[in-house]
């Protein structure tokens, strides 16, 4: 399944829907969710061969990601990954209400940024596994995979976490009103395997109380 979805590859995306037999390439956490799928299977199974095979599929999405790619997918001179096009809506919450994309959340969403994260350092692992440099080229000369992941670290640690403990749904967006909206989405900041934070209990204690209050204030007053 790994080498099946890495043949749909395109521009550094990985195809979205692909098992519906349509090709589209509408989605910025799709292809990073696949280095992570990857990491895992080879974690757990020990499959170098596979590692070898796969990690210049991995350094070769994150030169795209680097160089930009479709729907404004770029890293920026911070290290973090920034996307957005109108009329799209590239994160997992992609719903549309009559055809108009609901939670666009353009700018740098935290859980996209934590995948960016987890995804640089396991091009960086894969590679060096499979005895290939983690390096990609640019314009004639080479550039680190950890010195990418140190800059996109280092930027995820300044920007994202707020004074109660939680972190910003979204950075550098058109709408400053999508920096304090709470999401679930931020929890992936401290639990992937390369995760750009390290665990902070009371970090998760602000987010669970915030959640808390939320879904307080929806329960339904008794008459």
């Amino acid at each position: 399944m790994l080498r099946a979805y890495a043949a749909t590859l395109s521009e550094g995306m990985l195809a979205n829907t692909a098992d519906t037999g349509e090709l589209r390439f509408n989605s910025v956490d799709g292809t990073l969710w696949f280095a992570y799928a990857l990491d895992r299977h080879v974690a757990v199974t020990g499959d170098v061969e596979l590692a070898a095979e796969l990690a210049p599929k991995l350094r070769s999405i994150v030169g795209a990601h680097v160089a930009g790619t479709r729907f404004g997918i770029t890293v920026t001179d911070d290290g973090l990954l920034t996307q957005g096009a109108d009329g799209e809506a590239l994160t997992w919450m992609d719903a549309r209400v009559d055809g108009v994309a609901v939670t666009a959340r353009v700018g740098k969403p935290v859980e996209v940024n934590a995948l960016w994260v987890n995804a640089l350092a396991s091009a960086a692992v894969l590679s060096r596994l499979a005895g290939q440099r983690a390096v990609i080229p640019d314009g004639g000369r080479d550039i680190e995979l950890d010195a990418l992941l140190r800059s996109a670290r280092s930027a995820f640690a300044a920007r994202y976490p707020r004074r109660d403990g939680t972190l910003a749904d979204v950075v550098d967006g058109p709408d400053p009103r999508r920096a304090r909206s709470v999401r679930p989405n931020q929890l992936l900041a401290w639990s992937l395997p390369y995760a750009p934070l390290a665990p902070d209990p009371a970090a998760l204690q602000a987010i669970g109380a915030a959640f808390g209050d939320a879904d307080r204030a929806a329960q339904p007053r008794s008459s």
